[in-house]
């Protein structure tokens, strides 16, 4: 085979630009990087994006993770603050019981109470930037504003432990106590002959409706083995109460049946007995002699394709005849079987009867038999009539008081409020005291403290995953720290200022010289507002926890991305610099040699 110069110059050249190619490859890495394009290695540059946008997310938690805990650290420091403030209002309240004080020593200590809530306030509108800290997901919002003047509230009973207990029908000590608060009523008694009007003192179980007297809530509770309200309370204003949960029909058949989209679970609170009631309000009692409530729907949302012979095993209707015998289907009956009529078959070979619907669809002669068996609460027997309901919850006999309907969330007294008479359970005007007694709502007169934030959470996730709202919840809002009382019972959300305008209620009845009041009351209620902010405080110490330690753990897991990114692409120098050489030294013989082979203008050129 002949080769030419031609050939020899062409296989040169070649070999000289892949030398030059591959020098200009590792000279590229000289700074510090072997891969700049996916060509470079693509199994590599695959996992240098990967361990890249892993890095990205680890720096975003990290970042998160530092403003989360520069969050905390504020609201902590503000919550101490607080808290450090209710231990001097709670001394200040038990000097405020001292019997010696006189009128103007306690105007003086209520001016000191007045100026310790006004400064927690202060601390609640705690900002980082121009964010508020206690203000939810609002937090470019002032969220607590103290009114300028007095306001009418309604007066409250707070209970004890014991109180709580024993009225929510627990053991002192549970964590299920849900009466905390009674509702304070005043009954005005007018005697017929001097005309002199004396005022009795009553408390209500607003979640209930139930009334009991001034001295069994402070006093005779404690005779008594058992909560029993039935015998206990003097009446009850609320004969039926709504439990809040309610069941959905949820199909044609039982929203035909109880001409009703859903049934509401309401507790009768003068016999305890739980009932349904649909959207008519018709009661039906739950624990009603079968057919009940449940037997219907149990029945109505057994699936029809139970009851059906399945398709493989069905009669041949072709050697079949009609005995002439039908069942009509009443309209739920019709919406359950998606038919107008069953009509009964008897085949011809077996003599076995069976029914057929309108659209095909089979039926066992027992399985029909039970159906109408209302002994089997057979689903055509439980639905030829209506159930028997109660009464109506509309009627005459049911008056449900709601704390929604006369006071605002923050406890301030409306204008139904203020023209209430409160009835009994028959719709009665209440005469607690006799015919020439009337009952009303009682008030006190004190500043208001509002809420202008919402009781939504702030996430900052500190790693992969979903948002866990037990751990990645940076904030509390004025619901956590200043809880609930009886005026937040109808509301949702709550108020977000119950403890503080308890506080403030303090404020007002030691103002007005109220010594026995401060010594009982003031304390229960200086004691709950203390353990309801350190609560809150302490649940947030145990999220900040976490992301202290979180904070470790990020820093360790960069470390180890960093140095995956930097195995999958950084550049070894010292063997970087021996291939430089080497190409260099490859290129420039090559150019020598190439002196001697190729014609002299193109050596000279290359060159």
């Amino acid at each position: 085979m002949r080769i030419s110069s031609t050939m020899m110059s062409n296989n040169y050249l070649k070999q000289l630009n892949s030398t030059y190619e591959n020098y200009s490859k590792l000279f590229e890495q000289s700074d510090g990087s072997k891969l700049h394009r996916a060509s470079d290695d693509a199994v590599g540059y695959s996992k240098y994006l990967r361990f890249q946008n892993n890095k990205t997310y680890n720096e975003q938690y990290q970042a998160n993770v530092s403003t989360a805990v520069s969050w905390m650290k504020n609201a902590d420091a503000a919550m101490v603050n607080i808290t450090d403030l209710l231990q001097t209002f709670k001394a200040k309240v038990e000097a405020a019981g001292n019997s010696t004080n006189n009128e103007s020593d306690m105007k003086d200590i209520a001016k000191e109470l007045l100026a310790s809530v006004q400064e927690q306030v202060a601390a609640m509108n705690t900002q980082i930037g121009d964010r508020f800290l206690f203000a939810g997901q609002k937090d470019t919002t002032m969220p607590f504003e103290i009114s300028a003047d007095k306001m009418e509230r309604g007066d409250t009973f707070t209970l004890d432990e014991k109180q709580s207990a024993f009225f929510s029908g627990s053991q002192w000590g549970d964590e299920n106590t849900t009466v905390k608060q009674m509702l304070q009523l005043n009954c005005e008694t007018k005697d017929p002959n001097t005309g002199e009007v004396t005022t009795s003192t009553y408390y209500m179980n607003v979640q209930t409706g139930d009334i009991f007297t001034e001295d069994f809530v402070k006093n005779g509770y404690k005779n008594e083995s058992s909560f029993n309200p039935a015998t206990q309370r003097v009446t009850c204003v609320n004969e039926y109460r709504y439990d809040g949960s309610k069941t959905n029909m949820d199909n044609a058949a039982l929203k035909t049946f109880f001409d009703s989209k859903n049934l509401k679970s309401y507790t009768n609170t003068v016999d305890r007995t739980s009932n349904y009631v649909d959207e008519a309000g018709n009661i039906y009692d739950k624990n009603a002699a079968s057919p009940n409530v449940d037997d219907v729907i149990t029945a109505l949302r057994t699936p029809l394709n139970t009851l059906q012979i399945s398709k493989g095993n069905m009669y041949n209707t072709q050697q079949a005849t009609a005995t002439g015998t039908t069942i009509a289907l009443n309209d739920t009956q019709k919406a359950y079987f998606n038919s107008k009529q069953l009509t009964q078959y008897q085949d011809n070979t077996t003599g076995a009867t069976f029914y057929v619907d309108d659209n095909g669809n089979q039926y066992e002669q027992q399985t029909i038999d039970d159906a109408q068996d209302i002994n089997q609460n057979g689903v055509i027997a439980i639905t030829n009539q209506p159930l028997t309901s109660k009464e109506n919850i509309s009627d005459s006999t049911v008056n449900n008081f709601r704390v929604s309907d006369f006071f605002g969330s923050n406890g301030v007294i409306n204008a139904n409020g203020e023209a209430l008479e409160v009835k009994d359970n028959q719709g009665n005007k209440l005469l607690l005291n006799g015919a020439n007694s009337t009952t009303g709502l009682s008030t006190t007169k004190q500043y208001i403290v509002t809420y202008a934030g919402d009781d939504k959470y702030i996430s900052m996730v500190k790693k992969n995953g979903g948002v866990d709202q037990s751990t990645d919840t940076v904030n509390v809002t004025g619901q956590d720290i200043w809880g609930t009382d009886l005026f937040d019972v109808d509301s949702d959300p709550a108020s977000g200022t119950a403890m503080l305008n308890q506080l403030l209620y303090s404020v007002a009845k030691i103002d007005a010289a109220d010594y026995k009041w401060a010594s009982e009351q003031g304390m229960t209620i200086a004691d709950s507002t203390h353990a309801t902010v350190l609560g809150a405080e302490t649940k947030m110490a145990a999220r900040r926890q976490a992301y202290d330690a979180s904070t470790d753990m990020l820093t360790t897991q960069n470390e180890s991305i960093t140095s995956d990114i930097t195995d999958v692409s950084s550049t070894d120098i010292a063997q970087l610099a021996t291939q430089l050489m080497q190409y260099q030294t490859i290129y420039s013989l090559s150019l020598s040699v190439g002196a001697k082979i190729l014609p002299g203008t193109l050596a000279d050129y290359l060159s």
